[in-house]
């Protein structure tokens, strides 16, 4: 088996990971369990919102801006470091054969 790590070299840096609305949507699982986690103000009943969402990550930063009053770009980017804390293990672990 060949590890290969060039399709992530991207996430060696939080600064550089760029959020994708496919990876948001296919992690929202793992990223809605980890929200209680992240010393986040959202609660189950803000989270039941995003469940319902077409688009889980708009409205995901739309909460963050609410509760917190941060900018489109700040809410972005503090979920892009929540982010990065399970996809790099999952992305460097990735085994291609």
């Amino acid at each position: 088996m060949i590890v290969d790590h060039a399709p992530f070299e991207r996430f060696k840096n939080r600064e550089n990971i760029i959020l994708n609305k496919e990876e948001f949507e296919i992690n929202w699982m793992q990223i809605r369990g980890q929200s209680t986690t992240w010393s986040s103000p959202l609660n189950d009943h803000d989270l039941l919102k995003v469940d319902k969402a077409n688009i889980k990550l708009d409205k995901y930063a739309t909460l963050l801006r609410v509760k917190y009053g941060y900018s489109n770009d700040l809410a972005k980017k503090e979920i892009n470091n929540h982010m990065a804390e399970f996809l790099i293990p999952k992305k460097i672990n990735k085994k291609i054969i």
